[in-house]
């Protein structure tokens, strides 16, 4: 029986849905890639538990992905079989707990505490994804991290097995957890404390946020947000250079610092005579079409290829310090069938070179 068959007999046997020669190019939220032959889309945890167990057992190949909020898809190849977690969304509230499945949009995750009056979530509104994919990658921003109110995860280890641990055994640091640094394990559902807070304290925060979001990042273009994090701006997150430093401070206090300049920036948010300056001195002007005019650390699709895309992503590492993280993954397995080879091949050499050129990055 082929890999393909014996895909199908497993989806079949426990009824889980999936779609033939799906089009993930116009699915995904980076809008790269091809095909996928079959994008599967479990219902619950309990299909996702037996759909992983099952092809572990069968030896089938398998990625599994939530709402393709931080990952490049190869569009040289047709992917084999990638699962979606973004039907399995279930949650349920206990006394001073909430339950909620890894497939849960974050941003209606927070929604649903916050119409509850449950603070300490506020600063995660907005973060495109699932719960999942934010507990993986410690999730953040404006001082808030997913991590915060955790109190355990439920996953499935490498041998398909159950298991649960608390918040001390996750190792999260500053976008890492122990899930990125043991690649493989798959989480099902996470557990977090809750504390009543003041509606209007709650309301006023997430508004502030929201406001904020749409005013420095990018909503015109198919983009992943930040590529690199950083606790600096990505413009002071360099290799040292003295020289750039000085362009730097004198751009900033003429076009950014003084009270016009400031005004003007809070009603037409950019970043572009930054980005300018930046791509010049490094001598990446001919990848001046590729970062947000809000952020050179975001990439915008303009129609571009996924080799494209990651040669930005890879050149742009070159230069930044060793405190940066890449937070943009490609997926590169499983794959079915590779349609151009050359580009292919580029691509994940190009990727790797991205990898390696920040010794923090796994």
């Amino acid at each position: 029986m082929t890999q393909q068959k014996k895909t199908e007999s497993v989806l079949d046997e426990y009824r889980i849905p999936y779609i033939k020669d799906y089009d993930i190019k116009s699915n995904s939220y980076s809008k790269t890639g091809y095909l996928v032959e079959k994008f599967i889309m479990p219902r619950t945890v309990i299909e996702l538990q037996f759909l992983i167990t099952a092809f572990k057992n069968s030896s089938i190949e398998y990625k599994v992905i939530g709402e393709t909020t931080n990952v490049i898809f190869l569009d040289s190849v047709v992917y084999s079989n990638i699962i979606s977690t973004k039907l399995i969304t279930s949650l349920e509230f206990r006394d001073n707990e909430v339950v909620v499945d890894c497939g849960k949009n974050l941003p209606d995750f927070v929604r649903e505490l916050s119409m509850r009056n449950y603070t300490g979530f506020e600063g995660l509104e907005g973060i495109p994804g699932t719960v999942g994919g934010a507990i993986f990658m410690n999730a953040g921003a404006y001082g808030y991290e997913i991590s915060d109110n955790i109190k355990s995860v439920t996953c499935i280890d490498l041998n398909g097995k159950l298991i649960v641990y608390n918040k001390e055994q996750l190792e999260f640091k500053r976008r890492g957890s122990f899930f990125k640094e043991n690649n493989g394990f798959i989480i099902l559902n996470a557990t977090f404390g809750l504390e009543v807070g003041i509606a209007d304290n709650i309301y006023g925060k997430i508004e502030r946020f929201h406001i904020a979001r749409h005013k420095y990042q990018e909503w015109v273009y198919p983009n992943l947000g930040s590529i690199y994090s950083s606790e600096k701006s990505i413009y002071d997150s360099y290799i040292p250079c003295n020289r750039f430093k000085i362009k730097l401070k004198f751009i900033r206090k003429i076009f950014y610092s003084n009270p016009i300049a400031k005004y003007y920036n809070r009603l037409y948010p950019s970043n572009e005579r930054l980005n300018k300056l930046f791509l010049s001195h490094f001598k990446m002007t001919e990848f001046s079409n590729f970062p947000s005019k809000k952020n050179l650390n975001t990439f915008i699709n303009n129609n571009s290829s996924t080799l494209d895309i990651v040669t930005y992503i890879s050149k742009l590492g070159t230069v930044l310090d060793k405190d940066t993280y890449l937070e943009n993954e490609l997926v590169i397995s499983p794959i079915l069938d590779v349609i151009e080879k050359s580009e292919y091949e580029k691509t994940i050499k190009t990727y790797n070179l991205a990898l390696v050129s920040n010794e923090n990055v796994e």
